[in-house]
């Protein structure tokens, strides 16, 4: 799976963001006062003029409206992030050989990327293969200067996470350390 990611996804977030929350639940409290304090007067028999209840249905009024932001705001969100280009490929790679994949990126742009090897299915029941038969790879992600930025050598599966420190082509490159062929797939939603 190679998916690549730009820089300036997410839009920046005005300062009074960080104070937002203190300032909602600082006033929800007030009104959560205000309203026990009304109802501590009317349990004490004070009769409630026009004043007094102006200053209920305002008190009530402000708690509807606060629980609302807060629910505008503060609610989690979930952000999906553009992707430039994907692909899937399902490739068999001879004994001893490799399979590379190239990718244009710009400068900031992240690669993510996974590469498994894959299991043939047979009728049957499951046997699991003896450890001298299981078949590994080595994946490695060149940066354009050619450098190798990572990889990871005999496994079974790999999953990479690279971020491109100027522009050009990486290259991905998985790698059969076995003598038999392997089939394995590189995958993106």
């Amino acid at each position: 799976m190679m998916d690549i990611m730009p820089t300036n996804i997410a839009p920046p977030v005005p300062w009074w963001y960080a104070f937002l929350p203190l300032i909602i639940v600082g006033v929800v409290t007030i009104g959560i006062v205000c309203l026990i304090v009304v109802g501590i007067l009317i349990g004490r028999r004070v009769t409630i003029n026009l004043k007094t209840g102006g200053v209920v249905a305002l008190t009530l009024a402000s708690i509807i409206l606060l629980s609302g932001l807060w629910c505008m705001f503060l609610t989690p969100t979930v952000t999906y992030s553009e992707t430039k280009e994907s692909f899937y490929r399902r490739i068999s790679i001879d004994g001893l050989g490799a399979w590379s994949y190239p990718v244009s990126v710009q400068e900031g742009d992240t690669l993510f990327g996974s590469v498994e090897y894959i299991i043939k299915a047979y009728e049957g029941p499951p046997l699991p293969p003896p450890l001298s038969s299981v078949r590994t790879f080595n994946v490695r992600v060149y940066d354009p200067d050619d450098n190798i930025v990572w990889s990871e050598t005999n496994v079974t599966y790999a999953y990479f996470n690279v971020k491109s420190s100027k522009s050009g082509v990486i290259k991905v490159e998985v790698r059969n350390p076995n003598q038999q062929a392997i089939e394995s797939a590189s995958k993106s939603p």
